[in-house]
């Protein structure tokens, strides 16, 4: 039987399944206004919460005095990190056999950056960085796989950061009912990466899904770039140094803004922060990074003042070099678009 059909004012034909998109479309919009505001609401609160256990005053003060030399250097440091982030990201795509040289990574990179800081989410900043791919040629999926690897290899890196300095963080902290519980979930963690990697295919009967065969598909590449020495080596080793120079940028600002922190205390602290951040509950990590770096630094003593400035400051860092990539994509748009040989 034929599915009914009806006309509309201006001649278009309209189906049932045509007019349930068009209906969607409205709930889809409420639905993400409604999880940025959620998200607004998390950074706003967690701020107002970490601002008012604090001198105003006093974070004014600190944040316009810093050491001008300590701050550019600290800066440039940060550019240079996101250059060994986009080599990286470059690395995953060869390992998928989409090799793109180390100039359009960091094209890329850049844009996904400003996207990310602009935006209430890090998916904005992906959905860029794969809609890039695709206009050099990358299937959808060969694009997507790659920008979900790149965030994964970056999460693996900074847990076996985590796991490496652990020792030192039950030296540092006296108080071991935060260390142990942090442990916990740590090895949690870790548990999780080793059966994510374990999974070598779907029942049968669930590969009729589409999805489950792209999950498949996923998993299988990143166990081709985790699991095979000449891929993971370059990979999560570029990974762990992105985020000992997090850690370094981290500490040059405290050295910036003369916050008595300590590098090896950074290196314990600065990867957990980083983690607990990362999660998609508020707009750009803010007010979720200040509220873990407030608290991670009182574990040694820092003053909520004083590890409030350096979270800040890093916070700005971020969007000063999201900035460029604002323009880089102003100015590249669309110039891309026919490249097929890679």
């Amino acid at each position: 039987m034929a599915r009914p059909r009806r006309l509309r004012s201006d001649g278009r034909v309209v189906t049932p399944a045509s007019q349930e998109i068009s209906d969607d479309k409205p709930r889809t919009a409420a639905k993400s206004a409604l999880i940025m505001a959620a998200k607004l609401a998390v950074s706003a609160g967690l701020i107002a919460l970490v601002l008012s256990k604090i001198d105003l005053g006093a974070l004014k003060d600190r944040l316009l005095a810093p050491d001008a030399a300590a701050l550019a250097a600290t800066i440039a440091l940060a550019a240079v990190q996101v250059v060994v982030v986009a080599w990286r990201f470059g690395r995953v795509l060869a390992a998928l056999g989409r090799p793109i040289g180390l100039g359009e990574a960091v094209t890329i990179n850049m844009i996904g950056l400003f996207f990310n800081q602009s935006l209430p989410s890090t998916v904005g900043g992906d959905a860029m960085r794969i809609w890039r791919l695709v206009q050099r040629g990358a299937s959808l999926g060969a694009a997507v796989n790659g920008v979900l690897l790149d965030r994964i290899t970056a999460l693996i890196g900074i847990v076996i950061l985590i796991a490496l300095t652990l020792p030192l963080l039950f030296d540092l902290v006296e108080d071991r009912r935060p260390v142990i519980a942090f442990t916990i979930v740590l090895a949690g963690g870790i548990v999780g990466i080793v059966l994510v990697l374990s999974i070598r295919r779907a029942p049968v009967f669930l590969e009729r899904w589409r999805v489950v065969r792209g999950v498949g598909a996923l998993l299988g590449d990143l166990r081709r770039v985790v699991l095979q020495p000449r891929h993971s080596a370059p990979v999560l080793g570029v990974a762990v140094i992105g985020h000992l120079m997090t850690t370094a940028i981290v500490y040059g600002l405290a050295l910036a803004y003369g916050v008595g922190v300590g590098y090896v205390e950074c290196l314990v602290l600065v990867s957990p922060v980083v983690l607990i951040s990362v999660v998609p509950i508020s707009i750009a990590g803010w007010g979720v990074r200040e509220g873990a770096m407030v608290a991670a630094f009182a574990l040694v003593g820092i003053a909520a003042t004083e590890a409030l400035v350096v979270s800040v400051t890093f916070g700005l860092v971020s969007v000063l070099l999201g900035l460029p990539g604002g323009l880089v994509f102003l100015a590249t748009n669309g110039k891309h678009g026919t490249n097929k040989s890679n």
